[in-house]
């Protein structure tokens, strides 16, 4: 049987060391063991013999032993150095892995920086077109306001000039009445006797109270309550009352000291001695109306 193994042959060749010794052994003459030292000696060198075989052995057992521990030694090797290889394409693949991650991440960077930048431009783009949108709004609006001022303004302006006009027509109106006024008390005046054609004519008139008393000049001044009553307020002038005449005495000097009072003339009451009665003592007067303008 051929050995596998290195401790194969190590025991094989202590095996053959064994034999050579056997053979030592035997060659030893006879003769010399036959007494008890002779006995003694063999035994002695039996045992260093068998010591040394005992120590070869151990010896070849360490060795093979080794040997073994070598040979594990370079199967544990030899794997770790598969590991180590397997280890290494694992490495390399993690590090293809990461390289691979990395120009990944930085391509999905760039990416983004991309669409960031596109982004923004768009949102610059949408803003610019807000502002613009703004602008244009805020042009609208301006233009808006300008129309509603300028209609606020024309509305305002043609509402004075309905004003104004209003004014005007009252104003005409009150003139055209005043002037009426006017007509009828130098109508007035006329009727009773005087000659007058404007109100400074008037101003310088001097009426008697017994000639105004008298019933046919308090008439004449009565007739033109109708036409005083269209131009004068019936409500201030209590001479122009529908109950006046039933109320009121000597309605006719009433009446004109009114009208003349409403047209800034003052009618101021006058007593004139003219000395006394001869015959009876009695004092005699006469009582007169002077026209005087009233301040304004």
């Amino acid at each position: 049987m051929e050995p596998n193994t290195i401790e194969d042959l190590e025991i094989q060749k202590l095996f053959e060391e064994d034999e050579l010794l056997d053979k030592e052994i035997e060659t030893i003459d006879i003769n010399e063991l036959t007494t008890a030292n002779a006995a003694v000696v063999a035994n002695e060198i039996a045992n260093e013999i068998a010591n040394e075989i005992a120590n070869e052995i151990e010896e070849a057992v360490e060795a093979n032993a080794a040997v073994a521990v070598e040979a594990n030694a370079a199967v544990v090797a030899n794997e770790i150095a598969n590991v180590a290889v397997v280890a290494v394409a694992a490495n390399a693949a993690v590090a293809n892995e990461i390289d691979a991650a990395i120009v990944v991440e930085e391509a999905v960077a760039v990416e983004a920086n991309e669409i960031e930048k596109e982004a923004n431009a768009a949102v610059a783009v949408e803003e610019a077109i807000v502002d613009k949108v703004a602008v244009e709004e805020a042009a609208v609006a301006n233009e808006i306001a300008i129309e509603a001022v300028e209609a606020n303004v024309a509305n305002e302006i043609a509402i004075a000039a309905e004003e104004l006009a209003d004014d005007i027509i009252k104003i005409q109106d009150r003139q055209a009445e005043k002037q009426m006024q006017l007509d009828l008390l130098l109508e007035i005046i006329n009727k009773i006797n005087f000659k007058v054609s404007n109100i400074n004519d008037i101003a310088n008139i001097t009426f008697d109270r017994d000639f105004l008393k008298q019933k046919s000049i308090q008439d004449k001044i009565i007739d033109f309550i109708p036409k005083l009553r269209k131009c004068y307020n019936s409500g201030y002038l209590t001479g122009l009352h529908s109950n006046a005449k039933e109320k009121q005495k000597n309605l006719g000097i009433n009446i004109l000291r009114q009208i003349l009072k409403c047209n800034y003339l003052n009618m101021k009451p006058k007593v004139i001695s003219h000395g006394y009665d001869k015959a009876s003592g009695k004092k005699l007067v006469s009582r007169i109306y002077i026209i005087q303008k009233m301040m304004y």
